[in-house]
């Protein structure tokens, strides 16, 4: 089976940035996502265009705790922002989403930034995931089908469809198939998506190898060494990927897997 195994938030510090890095470089996993607007994307970054042999994507970033930086002018994506200047939470967005507040035109302006930021830096960018998710709410997904196109992008990361342990608590558990049609309409992707962070899942390495669904599969995950979950992921992914290839399943690239 081809499995790609992708780092989330290529950026969001030293030590992701770091434990990402050496991933990359020992083959644990095969992708890293960069977040632009992180207190480390210029250290991601960096690493990325010294490195122009591994696989890198955009994880689109429109809400973030308060402490992430818009790629694009200020100006220009004013219903993203909280009252500081920096991209708001989570809550926020969806909230402001919900009573039409957002303005769809700052979502694609904020988009086309994020990845002209790493392409005009000499980063090529195959693929495109997001901070929480965000790619999967439909203003969101129609923002991405008049972006992506400008840039030659085609390949979009799934909704999660493959849980290890029961989800049932989860909305994306019952309405994520909804979502996830409509961006299998219209992007590469693959069959499959699991994340262990959904659930703060540990163990999950040879469940996930005995149970392995058809055809392709992408695995994410957050590795770090100082805060704790991120430590945890960042020795499972390792884990996961010496028994993967030791049950003889190919670990490839975004490119290489849709």
């Amino acid at each position: 089976m081809k499995i790609t195994i992708t780092a989330d938030d290529y950026g969001w510090s030293p030590d992701s940035v770091e434990a990402t890095s050496a991933c990359l470089l020992e083959g644990s996993i095969t992708n890293a996502s960069l977040m632009t607007g992180a207190p480390a994307f210029e250290q991601a970054l960096a690493f990325s265009k010294n490195n122009s042999q591994f696989c890198y994507g955009i994880h689109l970033t429109l809400a973030g705790r308060g402490r992430l930086q818009p790629a694009a002018p200020r100006a220009n994506v004013g219903t993203l922002l909280n009252k500081e200047g920096h991209l708001g939470s989570l809550q926020r967005f969806r909230a402001l989403a919900l009573l039409g507040r957002i303005d769809p035109r700052h979502i694609e302006v904020e988009i086309g930034a994020q990845i002209a930021l790493a392409r005009d830096a000499g980063v090529s960018i195959a693929y495109v995931d997001s901070h929480h998710h965000v790619h999967k709410l439909p203003m969101v997904t129609e923002a991405l089908n008049r972006v992506l196109p400008k840039f030659g992008i085609d390949r979009v990361r799934c909704v999660q469809n493959f849980y290890v342990k029961p989800a049932h608590t989860k909305p994306t558990y019952w309405f994520g198939k909804f979502q996830d049609q409509k961006l299998r309409k219209r992007w590469k992707t693959t069959d499959w998506f699991y994340m262990p962070a959904t659930l703060l899942e540990t163990g999950w390495q040879e469940p996930l190898l005995q149970r392995l669904p058809s055809n392709t599969l992408e695995i994410g995950a957050h590795p770090g060494t100082v805060e704790d979950w991120r430590k945890i992921e960042f020795d499972d992914i390792r884990a996961f990927a010496r028994l993967a290839r030791a049950a003889r399943h190919e670990l490839v690239s975004w490119v290489d897997i849709v």
